[in-house]
């Protein structure tokens, strides 16, 4: 492929990333806590299905069953078919039905927005990434990162601004239109940057295989295993107290979205400052490393909630989204450029699809079971062992000294390993 060509394409992509991640900041935190309030959905329950995003990559299992040598046509059809069951999200508000049966309908649509997502995620991550040569990986997540940032500030100040302005006036369902017109017009944008983007084929060795065959044989790899496992370990992490901050910030201390689009806004122009030097960082030295540094922000991010209460919230929480963005400038890329360094092109997706599967569904898990937590310290006056003390500032937390636990296995499990391995070279 001439420079040219794979030039355009990764400024498609870019352009593709960008809009997404406009879809996914209107179906995620503060809004989907919005629209949850709304519909009279508790807490805890709210923060389960904030956790669907993770569940989600259960799902991605489904992807390693579609086997195509090109999968372009394929991925945009179900991108469109998730951003329109986002974009419904909006109008379930304004069906007559009753409260409960709403509630259903919100939950099912969801789930099914996420499953049609991740059944397409990994081929088009796969697809995307072809286009971009190893030797400038990190910087080039970087840049793309960046890029949607940047785009994510103005649109999340905007967008906030809209749903404040009609809250305030009692017509929140107006915002809710707003908001489902805009999911539409960011899908036709993100069609078109696809269909503009090069195709490339998929090397597929595994035409017939079973999934669980599939399964067995990308977890021979003990690089997948160890970067599974690490994944794993972080999703559970964050599953127990990341879905629940939302929720938090809005009922309990009382933030407007404007105030949390500033945060946001903050939280973005550090991910800005922080994302191409964490790049060139696991460039010259590897993701691995780049990731052990993220991870010490990240616990740094669940201590500034653990600690956060009405009297000192917009502080705490202004420290969290500055340390939380430090940390999210690289784990979230991580992933994909951690598989792309161990696994060979042909397993890729396949391997992407396990350990995304893996870590969504204990995510999940982990945040189901935080929900009882929430559900038992409410019900008891906001009291725990004795201690005055929010739902929300438990799980942070253990989430906190889960991530000193990832940390460690990130050192001494992979870090190290790498080390033995360059000495024996």
């Amino acid at each position: 492929m001439q420079k040219a060509t794979y030039n355009k394409n990764q400024i498609l992509y870019i352009l593709e990333a960008m809009l997404e991640y406009f879809i996914s900041i209107l179906v995620a935190g503060s809004y989907l806590a919005t629209l949850t309030t709304q519909l009279g959905f508790s807490d805890s329950l709210t923060g389960i299905l904030s956790s669907i995003i993770s569940l989600g990559g259960l799902f991605q299992l489904g992807s390693m069953l579609i086997r195509r040598h090109k999968m372009k046509r394929f991925v945009i059809v179900f991108s469109i078919i998730n951003q329109l069951l986002f974009a419904l999200l909006y109008v379930v508000p304004f069906f007559k039905f009753p409260a409960t049966v709403k509630q259903i309908i919100f939950v099912a649509t969801i789930i099914l927005a996420y499953f049609v997502y991740n059944l397409a995620h990994p081929k088009k991550i796969n697809w995307m990434m072809s286009l971009v040569n190893d030797g400038i990986r990190g910087r080039f997540t970087a840049n793309k990162e960046i890029v949607s940032l940047l785009g994510g500030m103005i649109f999340t100040f905007l967008m906030g601004n809209i749903v404040d302005h009609f809250k305030e006036n009692g017509e929140i369902k107006t915002a809710f239109i707003i908001c489902g017109i805009t999911i539409f017009v960011l899908m036709a944008g993100h069609t078109l940057s696809m269909l503009f983007t090069s195709e490339t084929e998929e090397i597929v060795k595994t035409q017939n295989q079973k999934l669980l065959s599939q399964i067995g044989e990308t977890f021979k790899n003990k690089d997948v295993q160890k970067i599974t496992l690490l994944f794993v370990l972080w999703y559970i992490a964050k599953g127990i107290a990341e879905p629940f901050n939302s929720v938090y910030m809005i009922k309990e201390l009382g933030f407007s979205l404007t105030f949390i689009s500033v945060l946001s806004i903050i939280q973005a122009i550090i991910r800005v400052l922080c994302s191409r030097a964490l790049g060139s960082y696991a460039d010259k030295n590897s993701f691995a490393k780049m990731l052990r540094i993220c991870f010490i922000f990240a616990f740094l991010g669940f201590v500034a909630v653990a600690v956060a209460r009405p009297s000192n919230g917009s502080i705490t929480f202004a420290l969290h989204y500055i340390t939380h963005g430090i940390a999210q400038a690289g784990i979230s890329s991580a992933l994909i450029n951690l598989i792309f360094d161990y696994v060979p092109f042909d397993s890729r997706a396949d391997s992407l699809a396990v350990t995304q599967s893996l870590s969504g569904l204990m995510g999940f898990l982990s945040t189901f079971a935080a929900g009882f937590l929430v559900t038992y310290i409410q019900q008891n006056g906001n009291m725990f062992l004795g201690v005055s003390i929010y739902a929300q500032q438990v799980l942070n937390i253990i989430a906190a000294a889960a991530t000193i636990g990832i940390a460690l296995f990130l050192q001494f499990g992979i870090i190290n390993k790498e080390k033995n391995k360059k000495s024996a070279v």
